[in-house]
């Protein structure tokens, strides 16, 4: 049996879910976790920078000068390092930094109570600060501007960190995925292999059950316990299979030898049918016919049973189509009022044995005959590596219900039980199709009529150019 691709689109799928979930999910962890880093390092920083202002206000001297505000940075920039601005309740301004002007204060942290701290976010040229106010001794305002650089750049690490540590996470979780996901399908394919050589005809496939205990090992023994039960129910009806081609096999060849000899006396019969009284004439007609049908349906069980049996080898060669259809229909016993038209495309050669195809033909044709009541048109063209000849006529057609049952052995319809026959003929000249490698359809035209596609393997044409007859 051929290997088969592994099915690859549910594995993907499965590790695209494995994948999304742990990329949902260390996504909202990473989130959650720049939230409550960002925020508990912003309210730090905000109350470590509050509390160097008290700190530093109460260090603030009692009367405000340049020097006392420099001694007051002085030991304030042995601390932190920030920039502060002092306003006196005169309106005068001390700045520890040229770029800094009380302009650069909002007009809300100019004024407030004594112990009373102010803090508002300000951006200055490309630096963002912090800005907390608060009145020292003798009611002089002071301003520190405290850097926001730092905060916001160890945010950046943080955020950076988090984002390829999620990008790791996610392509970790792909590899770990695919790898998971493989293992967990191994069975389902092993199953899925199992199933198809099954479906090949190789009973005796089995999984094996390496552990009971999960859900894969009970799946592993319920499918071997229905292998066991389908090759158990296959042997059977092999066996009964069997059994019955035995039994039509035995039936035919015991009826042979008494039906020759019914064949035999009802020649006689025939021979002296004018003889007879007339009154004895209608039944010992109505006895040569049934001794004739009796003769064809044993007959035709004789064919079946070697069909069956593959005792008949298939001698295939190849067959000039036009000629071996003329050649099929001339050998048949069609009324007069049977019209028949042949209509091929030229240079068409099948692979075929002589008689099968006559046989096959030549059914298909008489069937058309005895149900189609009227023209009969029979085609043949090429369709990719085959010959496909066409019978058509021009009937009462085929019920749809019915058109895949017409090839059962001994179906007959209603209409065609009046008119005798076995019911075997069309099943024969299936059987005869498929053992050419080829097989039999049919349908139903859309101007009326049944169709029978006949359907056999195409060759070339031969080096010689003997003429074909059947």
């Amino acid at each position: 049996m051929a290997e088969r691709p592994a099915p690859r689109r549910f594995r993907r799928r499965l590790t695209a879910a494995f994948a999304i979930t742990a990329a949902l999910s260390s996504g909202l962890l990473a989130i959650t976790t720049y939230g409550f880093a960002s925020g508990y390092r912003w309210r730090n920083f905000r109350e470590m920078s509050q509390d160097e202002v008290r700190v530093a206000l109460a260090l603030s001297p009692s009367t405000l000068d340049s020097t006392s505000f420099e001694r007051l940075l002085g030991a304030y920039e042995k601390r932190s390092g920030t920039d502060t601005i002092a306003i006196t309740a005169q309106g005068n301004a001390y700045s520890s930094s040229k770029l800094l002007t009380v302009a650069d204060i909002p007009a809300e942290l100019l004024q407030g109570r004594p112990g009373e701290l102010v803090t508002a976010d300000v951006d200055q040229g490309a630096t963002s600060y912090l800005l907390v106010a608060g009145t020292g001794a003798t009611e002089v305002r002071y301003v520190f501007f405290f850097s926001l650089d730092q905060l916001q750049s160890s945010l950046a690490e943080l955020r950076a960190v988090l984002w390829w540590g999620w990008v790791l996470i996610v392509i970790g979780s792909l590899a770990i995925g695919y790898v998971v996901s493989g293992r967990t399908l191994r069975p389902v394919r092993k199953a899925a292999d199992a199933a198809a050589a099954l479906a090949g005809g190789l009973l005796d496939t089995r999984l094996d059950v390496t552990d009971a205990d999960d859900e894969f090992g009970v799946w592993a023994e319920s499918f071997n316990t229905m292998a066991d039960a389908l090759a158990a129910k296959i042997d059977e009806l092999a066996r009964a299979a069997e059994r019955e081609r035995q039994f039509t096999s035995d039936v035919a060849h015991d009826l042979r030898t008494p039906l020759t000899g019914m064949t035999a006396t009802a020649i006689l019969l025939q021979d002296h049918l004018d003889e007879l009284p007339e009154s004895s004439r209608r039944p010992v007609t109505v006895l040569l016919n049934d001794v004739a049908r009796l003769k064809d349906l044993v007959l035709d069980l004789l064919e079946l049973s070697r069909l069956d049996a593959g005792a008949e080898p298939v001698d295939a060669e190849a067959l000039d189509v036009a000629v071996a259809i003329h050649a099929t229909i001339d050998s048949l016993k069609l009324p007069d009022t049977v019209n028949v038209t042949v209509d091929t495309e030229t240079g068409l050669w099948v692979a075929a044995a002589r008689g099968r195809f006559r046989r096959v033909l030549g059914n298909l044709v008489a069937n058309a005959a005895a149900h189609g009541h009227g023209p009969i048109t029979v085609t043949a063209h090429h369709r990719g590596p085959d010959i496909v000849i066409d019978v058509l006529d021009e009937g009462p057609g085929i019920p749809p219900d019915r058109l895949e049952r017409v090839f059962d052995r001994f179906y007959k319809s209603d209409e065609s039980r009046a008119a005798g026959g076995s019911g075997l003929g069309l099943a024969i000249a299936r059987e005869h199709a498929r053992a050419q490698g080829g097989d039999i359809a049919a349908a139903n035209r859309p101007e009326g009529g049944a169709r029978f596609t006949l359907t056999l393997p195409a060759t070339t044409d031969p080096t010689t150019d003997a003429p074909e007859t059947l």
